[in-house]
Formats: C-alpha cells, sequence, structure tokens
C-alpha cells in the first residue's frame, strides 16, 4: 500500500511536472511569437512608409502643377503689322487704325503698300493714317488717289488727310478737286486749301462765289478770308445781306481776315444786322482793323444770354475799348453766373487796362 501511494504520489508528480513544462514551452512559445512577429510587421510599416514616401514623390514628381507657359505678348506694332497682312479686309482696316494711334513712323512704308489695297476702307483708314503721321513719301500718292479713286469715302478722306500733309502738290489736287462730283469732297478740298492757306487756289474759289449752294458759299467765303484774298473783297462783299445767317457771319469773319480798307463800310452795315452773332463778328472785323464803330455794340451785346457773343464782346473791348469799356466790362464780371466767362471778362479787362495804360505813356 505504501509503494502503491508511493507510486500514485509519482505520477501526481509527474503530471504536473508535465503541466509546469507545458506551460514553460507555451509561455516561450508566445514570447517567440510575439517578438519574432514583431519584426516582420515593423519591417512592413517601415516598407509600406518608405513606399508611399516613395510613391508620394514620383506622384509630385509627376503630377507637378506645370509652371504657367510664358506667353510672348505681341508688341504693338508687330500686332498692327500682322493684322495688315490678313486676308479679312476689316482685320487688314483695324491694323491701319492701330498703327495711326501709335504714331510710329515706322508704318509709313507698311501704309503706303496699303493704298493699293483692294478694299475701299482699308484704303480710307491708311490714308487717314499717313496724314496723322504727316507722312510727305505719301503725298503724291495720297493726291492721285484724291482725284482718281472711284470710292466717294477714299476721295473724302484724301482731302481731309492732305490738310496735315501739306505741300504743293497737295494744292494742285485740292484744287482739281474742287470739280468733283460729289458735294462732300468739294467741300472737304476748300476747307483743307484753308487750312493750307494755299493761295493759288484764290481764282477758283472766286468763280465758286457764283455757287447757288449756301453750303459751297460759306465755305468758299470762309476760305477767301483765311488765304487773305484782297481780290475777292469785293465780291465777298456783295454777300453781306444773304439771306442765310451763316453765310452773313462769313462775310463779316472774311473781311476782318483780309482787313482791307475799303471794306470798313460793308463792315459798318452789318452792325445794324437782325442777329447778334452778325453784328459780334463785324464788330470784331472792325477792331481788328483798329476801327471802334463796333464798340458800342460791344458794349451792349455783353449782356447777351449767349456765351459767344459775350466773350466776343469782351475781347472787341480789349482791342479797341476805352475807360467805359473798363466798367462795363467790371460790371458784367459782377453779373455773371459763370465761373468761365467771369474769368475771360477778368483777362479781357487786364488787357484793356495794359493798352490804355500804354497809350498814357505815349
Amino acid at each position: 500500500m505504501l509503494l502503491q501511494g508511493h507510486n500514485e504520489n509519482t505520477k501526481i508528480l509527474n503530471m504536473k511536472i508535465k503541466i509546469i513544462l507545458n506551460i514553460v514551452v507555451c509561455v516561450f512559445l508566445f514570447s517567440a511569437g510575439s517578438v519574432y512577429g514583431a519584426v516582420p510587421t515593423r519591417t512592413k510599416n517601415v516598407s509600406q512608409k518608405a513606399s508611399a514616401k516613395s510613391k508620394a514623390a514620383i506622384t509630385k514628381k509627376t503630377n507637378k502643377t506645370p509652371s504657367k507657359a510664358v506667353v510672348k505678348t505681341k508688341k504693338p506694332f508687330e500686332s498692327a503689322l500682322e493684322k495688315i497682312k490678313s486676308d479679312d479686309p476689316v482685320i487688314r482696316r483695324r491694323g491701319a487704325v492701330e498703327f495711326s494711334r501709335l504714331r510710329d513712323n515706322r508704318a509709313i512704308d507698311p501704309l503706303v503698300e496699303l493704298l493699293k489695297d483692294e478694299s475701299a476702307s482699308v484704303r480710307s483708314a491708311a490714308i487717314d493714317s499717313l496724314g496723322l503721321l504727316r507722312a510727305k513719301k505719301a503725298l503724291v500718292k495720297i493726291s492721285k488717289l484724291l482725284l482718281n479713286d472711284p470710292n466717294e469715302s477714299v476721295r473724302h478722306t484724301a482731302a481731309i488727310s492732305l490738310s496735315y500733309i501739306g505741300g504743293k502738290e497737295a494744292g494742285e489736287s485740292l484744287v482739281k478737286a474742287m470739280d468733283d462730283k460729289s458735294a462732300g469732297v468739294r467741300h472737304a478740298a476748300i476747307r483743307t486749301i484753308a487750312v493750307l492757306r494755299y493761295k493759288k487756289a484764290e481764282g477758283k474759289l472766286i468763280e465758286f462765289l457764283e455757287k447757288k449752294d449756301v453750303n459751297t458759299l460759306r465755305s468758299v467765303i470762309n476760305t477767301l478770308g483765311r488765304i487773305h484774298s484782297v481780290k475777292a473783297v469785293k465780291r465777298v462783299s456783295e454777300y453781306y445781306d444773304s439771306k442765310d445767317m451763316y453765310v452773313r457771319r462769313e462775310v463779316a469773319k472774311a473781311l476782318g481776315e483780309i482787313k482791307e480798307e475799303k471794306s470798313l463800310l460793308t463792315l459798318k452795315k452789318m452792325l445794324k444786322d437782325a442777329e447778334e452773332a452778325v453784328q459780334i463778328e463785324a464788330a470784331h472785323a472792325l477792331a481788328k482793323m483798329s476801327d471802334d464803330s463796333g464798340l458800342d455794340t460791344a458794349h451792349k451785346l455783353i449782356k447777351s444770354s449767349e456765351r459767344l457773343i459775350k466773350q466776343g464782346s469782351a475781347s472787341i473791348m480789349a482791342l479797341i475799348g476805352n475807360e467805359t469799356s473798363v466798367k462795363v466790362l467790371e460790371k458784367a464780371y459782377e453779373s455773371e453766373g459763370s465761373s468761365n466767362i467771369k474769368a475771360f471778362i477778368n483777362f479781357s479787362k487786364e488787357r484793356l487796362l495794359a493798352r490804355l495804360k500804354l497809350r498814357k505813356k505815349k
């Protein structure tokens, strides 16, 4: 029994030892698994992080926002030059107009080439631009277009453009253009002759005084005054009582420009005209000829409601006024509501005072 008890104790002991050993082995294996399992996991994480960084770098490099392409902006001259070479006449015209704004003399040669363009609107734009550039080089060609181009608008533009360019050839062509079938071209030619003061047009202009068209008559009388045509004084004076108020104004203005003594009587008659505008022009013309016959008219019309007539009256007093005129100007200054007109009146008074002071010294 003792032996049997001993054997059972031994079995129990052995079983405990096995259990303990199993527990130790399990603990060891669990610990080993945790340790050795962590390495590949960490490695994997590190690898994944490295891979992610690599991918991010590649993605960043690949998907990098492209830098804005540097667009080379064309300079205005180059842009206009490109336009006039277009197949579209609208764009060619636009290019010609742009040249006029640039005021660049390099544009003269390209614009001269455009004078041969099949489009009338392009030719007109080129002519206008050449005029603004004062292109003497284009004078002869523009003069020919004034006389020969089939398009009225081109001829009209040519007549105006020549007023900027000038020159002998321009004057001769403008005289011939006075016979153009278009009234607009004729008037433009006459006005340009006035601007250029082309005296050789005098004979043709005097002939045109026979024209019944009042618009032509106004332009012709104005131009004869601008070129100081003494020969035209008698003929121009005949229109002092024209039914057209604007013709009468041009007569007074022209006679004042020419300053011929034999026109004094006509101008004095015009002081009694029914229109204030004509009266003031006549008084001003007399004043420019050192005649004070229109001074009373100026004293009266300084009270006019019309700005230009007030200023005209003040100018007349500055030219031929007396001590009474000083008082008239001072009174007009006090009653005037417009600051601009007040300034003009005051300026005229200062001119008058300076002249009177100078006269006293003499």
